[in-house]
């Protein structure tokens, strides 16, 4: 039987304006979490923000390039 070839992936994007980045020990940061389960809430808090953001700013960007018959109104708008 044939093996599948192992698949990599890469990733890259550009930045458009100034970015702060942060990078943190997975490990350390889940146990921290496991020990305090007000450090895991607030860490869920705000990754959850931050995918909200993205994934409203995507909307509007799909928004914007497809829904120029009018089928769509972008979130700022509709608040």
């Amino acid at each position: 039987m044939a093996t599948k070839p192992v698949l990599k992936h890469s990733l890259g994007a550009t930045a458009t304006h100034p970015v702060q980045a942060l990078e943190f020990d997975a490990q350390a940061v889940r146990e921290l979490c496991a020990e305090d389960s007000g450090v895991g809430r607030e860490v869920s808090i705000g990754v959850a923000a931050v995918i909200a953001r993205r994934l409203s700013a995507s909307r509007n960007r799909l928004l914007a390039m497809f829904a120029s018959n009018g089928s769509g109104q972008l979130l700022e708008d509709s608040r």
